[in-house]
């Protein structure tokens, strides 16, 4: 989070950056954090995107518990976000994933929840580089953003 808020400082430091129109997202353990942050800084982000978020693989039998509550503190964020989770990932299933995003819309999230499956031999958890899998749905959810 320490590093988030340096570039965020950084970034609201610049004169080309318009600071009522940030957008915050990362990919895997990074979707997590992008969530988490604009939560605790909930004023500051107008969306979050999440590609295939999570901290632990299912592999853990914490993960339920350590990703859930997670994203159940994740909520307090009040704007729209963007989930995009891969159909075939090998660290969170669909399952899982929508455990987690049910959880995170229990606690008062707002989001849109997307199943995805990479046209290449790639696994599922890297469709952060399938742009032509996605960018659809980027595009919906920024329209009313811009």
């Amino acid at each position: 989070m320490e590093d988030l808020s340096e570039v965020v400082r950084h970034l609201l430091a610049r004169p080309e950056v318009d600071s009522r129109r940030l957008l915050v997202g990362g990919h895997s353990k990074g979707g997590l954090l992008a969530l988490t942050f604009a939560a605790r800084q909930p004023a500051l982000f107008i969306g979050a995107i999440n590609f295939v978020g999570g901290w632990v693989g299912e592999r853990c039998e914490t993960a339920g518990d350590v990703n859930g509550s997670a994203f159940t503190r994740a909520a307090r964020f009040s704007g729209p976000s963007l989930w995009l989770y891969g159909e075939r990932d090998p660290y969170y299933d669909i399952a899982h994933s929508r455990r987690n995003f049910d959880k995170f819309r229990a606690a008062g999230g707002q989001g849109e929840f997307h199943v995805l499956r990479m046209a290449s031999q790639r696994h599922d958890h890297q469709i952060v580089h399938g742009r032509a899998e996605w960018q659809d749905h980027m595009s919906m959810f920024l329209a009313p953003l811009r």
